[in-house]
Formats: C-alpha cells, sequence, structure tokens
C-alpha cells in the first residue's frame, strides 16, 4: 500500500490495537488510488491479449521508454506514485510498479531486496529489482538500470531476462529467499545473437549495420576479445570499419563494464 508507511500499535498484554501511518490525507489518498487504478489499466490493456513472454517485454519497454530514474519527489518516488503518476521514481518505485502491472496481467513476479554496485562509480547501495516468471522459469529483470543506461533511442537490454550468474558481477542479495534463476540463454544478447565472439564476426556486424544506416547499436563483447583496453580497442576496430568501407563521420561508444554490453552510436557521412 503506497498510501501508508508503517503502523503503530498499543497493547493491553491480551489484546492489540493497531494504527496505519498514513502517507496523505484521506481525500488526497483516495484520489491518488482512484488515478493510480485508471494509469495501470491503461497503460496494461495494451497487453491483456499478448501472450506471457509478450507480456514481460512489454513492461520493461513500457517503463524503461516511459519513465525516468529520480528522487524528485522524495516519499513519492519511493513508491508507485512517483513513476505512475508523476513519470519519475527510484527502484523501489519502479520494483513496485513492475510487480503492480504483471499482477494486473497474470504473471507471476516478487520485488527482490538487495544491493548493487553502479558502473561508473562501482559504489555499492541498497537496491531493488525484480524477480519475474516466464514459461516456468525465474529470471532477474532490472528496470532502473536499464532505464539509467538508455541515453539515446535505443531500449536497452543490459538486466532483462537475467540468470542468478549473470546477475551477479553488480547485484547482491540473499539468495535462498528467492527462486533460483538458473537458464542463461533467454538474456537478450544470447536471444538475438548479439554476444560478439571474435574481432571479425563484430567487424562483420559493425559494418552492416553501416550498409543499414542504424545510428545506435548493442552488442556484448565477452573478456576474451575486448582484453583490458577495452574502448580504444573496440574503437579502432570501429576505425578500422569505416576505413574499409571509405566512409567517414563519428563514433561513441559507452561500456556497461560490468554486462561487457557496448552501446555504440553512428553519426556517419553520406
Amino acid at each position: 500500500m503506497f498510501y501508508a508507511s508503517g503502523f503503530e500499535y498499543h497493547t493491553d498484554g491480551k489484546s492489540a490495537e493497531f494504527f496505519p501511518k498514513y502517507n496523505y490525507p484521506k481525500i488526497e489518498k483516495e484520489n491518488l488510488i482512484k488515478l493510480c487504478k485508471q494509469s495501470v489499466e491503461t497503460i496494461c490493456q495494451q497487453a491483456t491479449k499478448l501472450n506471457e513472454s509478450e507480456k514481460v517485454l512489454f513492461v520493461h519497454n513500457e517503463i524503461v521508454r516511459n519513465f525516468r530514474y529520480g528522487n524528485k519527489y522524495e516519499g513519492d518516488s519511493q513508491t508507485i506514485v512517483g513513476p505512475l503518476i508523476k513519470g519519475i521514481g527510484t527502484c523501489k518505485g519502479f520494483s513496485m510498479l513492475v510487480k503492480l502491472f504483471f499482477d494486473y496481467l497474470g504473471v507471476e513476479s516478487i520485488v527482490v531486496c538487495g544491493d548493487a554496485k553502479e558502473a561508473a562509480t562501482d559504489k555499492i547501495e541498497p537496491h531493488a529489482w525484480n524477480i519475474v516468471k516466464v514459461g516456468g522459469f525465474w529470471f532477474h529483470m532490472d528496470v532502473t538500470f536499464d532505464t539509467t543506461l538508455r541515453n539515446g533511442n535505443l531500449m536497452r537490454y543490459d538486466y532483462y531476462k537475467l540468470s542468478d550468474e549473470q546477475i551477479k558481477n553488480d547485484h547482491f542479495y540473499d539468495e535462498s529467499e528467492y527462486p533460483s534463476c538458473w537458464i542463461s540463454t533467454e538474456d537478450y544478447f544470447t536471444k538475438n545473437k548479439l554476444v560478439m565472439h571474435d574481432v571479425e564476426q563484430f567487424s562483420s556486424y559493425f559494418i552492416k549495420c553501416m550498409k543499414d544506416n542504424k545510428q545506435e547499436i548493442a552488442v556484448k563483447l565477452p573478456d576474451t576479445m575486448i582484453g583490458l583496453d577495452t574502448g580504444q580497442k573496440v574503437m579502432d576496430i570501429c576505425m578500422k570499419c569505416l576505413e574499409k568501407e571509405r566512409t567517414s563521420g563519428a563514433v561513441n561508444i559507452s561500456f556497461n563494464k560490468n554486462r561487457q554490453v557496448f552501446h555504440i552510436t553512428l553519426n556517419l557521412n553520406r
């Protein structure tokens, strides 16, 4: 319940009375409940006829595309009110909203409470994300991290349908408290053949993207290929591809080191 933050109780040793602590006055609370229900119905009605896997993708994309990460509204940002009504929320608000959407769509999910490491600073802080059941199997999904990674038009799937092993690099939690997520072949990059195993494969894919006039691409490159000097090596490969195709232009690269995912933007001179 987003409108209650806890409770007080009084007891005489034989019985107890509980008194909820409400975050809003009664009229505001009732209006917010009504607004939240209307918003959930409006958004999720689009996905009611989809299959289970499509519903999971819909919820991920809906949040990553349309909501922003931030704590602008303090307490509200920590609940569904922040992202759902005001468009801005924190990991707690996002993970609760994901569960609310899945509940409406009949998809089983759980909010995970643990810690996570920021890719840019390596700082570890309390964090919340989701585990969702798809086709009888459980997977991790962190829409907060994918939302903060998205800095262009390209949808990010760095933290979509991951196994326990795949998310361990930067997410930490008590595994004994949650279902096991053991399948590691359903993540976006493996499923869509975007894991590049050598320089030749990556170069061929990059040149194809150039010819298809793609302005943004995301690929996963293993340590065995990129080595230690990650960004510079990938940039060198990209520039060699431009030279090979006799094309000039700007290439910008960002790197999610914890998932080994490169986001590349192209601005080519045609």
